[in-house]
Parts: structure tokens; C-alpha cells; sequence
């Protein structure tokens, strides 16, 4: 897709291991798991899909493209490619001109300092998922063919893999992962298959079990001791991966950002 960042904007998160407070043992783990990722994994780019929640949080709002009838969106929205939420914060210099009705024209992104028509608007940074993070996934040596039914009671054949992903950034389900080459400064050179992931579950340093008791069988609270809770240090994140046809608009979702 056209662009007019200068310079990519995605965040690199190949060596972020949590913040200050983290305790050493959680970060020891942390950094031989992405260590091991590393070795045995291949460069991914992840992208959180926007939902109702985070236009609630007043860091999406509905595409232009949504239809409050049927609550959703279409498949080829070029505000949001589908799924029907975009950032509020705009790029500079990228402008959406609508659609136009007579000739049912789609509407088309235009890289320029001023708006190419008086209908465009600007466009948002962010259209239908959230910043990237650039990082490391471990996947299987080949993704199993899987055919399901669908509700109309059609066979159709998907790819699904599993995924072993780091702890940070946390994802879920219908996330979009992009297989990427990357050069020596870590910086993308190119993208391959993308994936929607499917199944999340957080392994903390003593198991997925270990999100709700910590290994003495306590539950965990915090300083105050007031507040029961689950051990809340993940160390990484197990997943599946639906495999998205090529013709799907999730191809066109930007990965400089």
C-alpha cells in the first residue's frame, strides 16, 4: 500500500523483556525463551485487531465504511479492510477518497500534502489493527490441511498451524501475525504468509496452570495483600494460526507501522 511515513513506525520488540519492576527470575526467563525463539524461530510482525473495546477507550472509532444497521462492516472496506474500526490518530499526507454512489467506484487512499477531492478525509494511522510489533515466533515445520464445515454445510479447506509466540506483545484471537525477512538492522525487507491466530493461551514461568496459584499453592496477591489474583508474569504464548488466502484484503494491511 502507498505510504507517506518517512520511515516505519512499527515497534521493535525483539529485546523487551518488561519494565523495571519485573523480578529477575521472571526476566532471566523471559530472555532465554526469546533467545530460543531466535534460534529456532523466524521474524513475525503482530498487529492487534481493533474492537468495540477499544472504541470505548477512546482509541478507535467506527470506520466510515460501518453500517449501524447490520453492526458491521464490508469485506472490502477500504477504511478498515473488513473489520470495521480504525485509529483516531490520522498520518499526515494520506487522504481516503469516498466511494462514489453513480459509479460504485470503491474508495481509494491518495498520498498527497493536500486533499485530492473536497470529500476526502484524512487517513487514519491504523485501519482495522493496531501498531505493530516486531518480533520472533516459533512455527511448525509444515501447517496441517484442515477442512471444516460451515454453517451452510460447505467443506473448505484451511491451513492451521501452531505457534509458539514471546510473552509480550499479548495476543488474541482473530490478531493478524505477518511472516517477515528482516536486514541486519532489523528492519523488514519483505512479508510472506499472514495468519489469524486462534486459541491464546498465556504460559506463565510455571505453566498455564500457574495462572490462577503460584507454585506453593497460594494464590497471588499483591503488595497490600488485598487483591487475589493469578501469577500475572508471562513468560510466552501458545497459539493456532488460520492461514489467510492470498485474496483476502487483510493482505493490503500496511506493515511499515
Amino acid at each position: 500500500m502507498p505510504s507517506a511515513l518517512l520511515k516505519p513506525i512499527y515497534h521493535n520488540v525483539i529485546r523487551y523483556l518488561g519494565d523495571a519492576d519485573i523480578p529477575q527470575d521472571i526476566i532471566r526467563r523471559r530472555r532465554q525463551s526469546m533467545e530460543t525463539m531466535r534460534r529456532l524461530g523466524t521474524p513475525v510482525l503482530i498487529k492487534r485487531k481493533f474492537t468495540i473495546k477499544d472504541v470505548e477507550e477512546g482509541v478507535a472509532v467506527e470506520s466510515q465504511g460501518f453500517d449501524p444497521i447490520y453492526g458491521d462492516t464490508t469485506h472490502d472496506d477500504a477504511f478498515s479492510y473488513g473489520v470495521g474500526y480504525v485509529s483516531k490518530e490520522t498520518t499526515r499526507g494520506e487522504w481516503i477518497v469516498p466511494s462514489s454512489e453513480p459509479e460504485n467506484e470503491a474508495a481509494t487512499l491518495v498520498i498527497a500534502e493536500e486533499p485530492p477531492t473536497e470529500d476526502s478525509v484524512p487517513a487514519p494511522t491504523y485501519r482495522g489493527y493496531g501498531p505493530g510489533y516486531l518480533t520472533y515466533a516459533i512455527l511448525p515445520d509444515a501447517p496441517e490441511d484442515v477442512f471444516k464445515r460451515t454453517e451452510e454445510g460447505a467443506l473448505i479447506q484451511i491451513q492451521q498451524a501452531r505457534f509458539v509466540l514471546p510473552w509480550h506483545p499479548q495476543v488474541g484471537d482473530d490478531d493478524l501475525l505477518i511472516l517477515c525477512e528482516i536486514g541486519p538492522s532489523e528492519e523488514i525487507l519483505q512479508t510472506f504468509e499472514r495468519y489469524q491466530l486462534k486459541q491464546v493461551t498465556p504460559i506463565t514461568m510455571r505453566g498455564s496452570a500457574a495462572l490462577l496459584r503460584d507454585r506453593w499453592g497460594r494464590r497471588e496477591v499483591n503488595s497490600a495483600k488485598l487483591t487475589a489474583g493469578g501469577n500475572r508474569f508471562i513468560i510466552q504464548q501458545q497459539c493456532e494460526g488460520a492461514k489467510v488466502p492470498e485474496t483476502d484484503p487483510i493482505y493490503r494491511v500496511e506493515t511499515d507501522r
